[in-house]
């Protein structure tokens, strides 16, 4: 995340971020998003693929903008069970041990989600409710894939092509039940 006000191990300065890209650029790298890489033909030099996971605002306050000076945009993996709501992502352990405000931890609205979808940000799954998918039994597994997946092609239209998997937790048993999540569809 790129954040303003938060110093957590997931989050980086503004600052850091602007220079970051500004380097990247000034040395022939060009942003993408994750399914622009994965289409250009490899040897993919030049493309760096930015991704964000949880859905933070402060990726539309903040990285976006940075981001948009390049003409660059990203991939954003979003928890569709928290849009639009006052629930914190990360529980309030975070603030105590890092600092911060809880509005410095508030998720994006469906509303702001569907704006970048329109300014050519690509939207992924991140689940409904970000658990450790792998200590879900398959109904529950299943249902933060594929209802995460279904909320979102419903609410911004098109097709959700990833899924990116809460805090990396996935074993076998997990890709199987999201191929069959993308298997039932065709």
């Amino acid at each position: 995340s790129v954040s303003a006000a938060r110093r957590d191990p997931i989050s980086v300065s503004v600052e850091s971020f602007r220079a970051q890209v500004s380097w990247l650029a000034r040395h022939g790298w060009r942003g993408v998003t994750l399914g622009e890489y994965l289409a250009a033909p490899a040897p993919r030099w030049g493309l760096v693929a930015f991704t964000f996971d949880d859905g933070y605002a402060d990726v539309a306050q903040h990285a976006a903008h940075v981001l948009e000076t390049e003409g660059w945009r990203a991939t954003l993996f979003v928890v569709t069970g928290l849009l639009g709501t006052d629930k914190m992502l990360k529980p309030e352990r975070y603030l105590e041990k890092y600092g911060g405000r809880p509005d410095d931890y508030r998720i994006l609205t469906w509303e702001a989600v569907g704006a970048l979808a329109k300014r050519g940000y690509e939207i992924g799954s991140h689940s409904v409710t970000h658990p450790l998918l792998t200590r879900l039994p398959d109904e529950e597994a299943r249902h933060e894939i594929a209802e995460s997946k279904r909320m979102l092609e419903t609410r911004l239209g098109g097709t959700v092509r990833w899924l990116c998997y809460p805090s990396g937790d996935h074993d076998a048993r997990i890709v199987n039940l999201v191929r069959e999540s993308v298997e039932r569809e065709d």
